[in-house]
């Protein structure tokens, strides 16, 4: 009878380490893709999210011209940041701020202030400026044309090799994440 509960106490054993080892491992490891995008920027304009004034009856975004680099806040991305594309923002590039720029802007459905349509970045609205304290930008950069903005700078010489590099580390990494992953998830619904 003793020999009965040894081979479940095994199988019981090996499912919780297998479990433990997936949700350890239950995400991607990304540092190839944050000195990839290190290697780019992108002319647009970046606004602070509270940065929202009253002028003439009207509401402006108060940005600035600015390259802009697509960051990340940590190296690596769960399996929910990777299917929704959460954790990646655009952030401006200390050193390449230009003008103060203003653009109107328009409460969407959910009354959300974004960038009104048909307007464009002018230096100054007509009459005085007042901030306006509770409202909060739906986006807070803008780009008019990311592919046509974006271009490689002098940081690609060191984050294309890294990149390179990095990936070649993470890929093995990230094959056995998924797997164990997937083999959790396959346990999980045997038991």
């Amino acid at each position: 009878m003793g020999h009965m509960r040894k081979p479940q106490q095994h199988k019981a054993v090996v499912s919780i380490l297998l479990l433990v080892a997936s949700l350890s491992l239950t995400s991607c490891m990304r540092t190839y893709q944050r000195c990839y995008e290190h290697a780019f920027a992108t002319d647009g304009v970046y606004c602070a999210p509270d940065a929202v004034y009253r002028s003439a009856g009207k509401k402006y975004a108060k940005g600035q011209r600015t390259q802009l680099r697509n960051v990340r806040y940590r190296s690596w991305e769960n399996f929910y940041e990777w299917y929704y594309h959460k954790g990646w923002e655009m952030q401006p590039i200390s050193g390449t701020e230009g003008d103060i720029v203003y653009h109107e802007l328009k409460a969407d459905s959910e009354g959300r202030l974004q960038f009104a349509d048909n307007t464009e970045w002018i230096s100054a609205p007509d009459g005085r400026l007042t901030p306006l304290q509770d409202k909060m930008l739906r986006q807070n950069v803008y780009i008019s044309d990311e592919t046509a903005e974006r271009h490689l700078t002098w940081r690609g010489l060191y984050a294309l090799p890294a990149s390179a590099v990095c990936f070649a580390v993470e890929a093995p990494l990230n094959v056995a994440s998924v797997t164990l992953f997937l083999l959790s998830n396959i346990i999980g619904a045997m038991f």
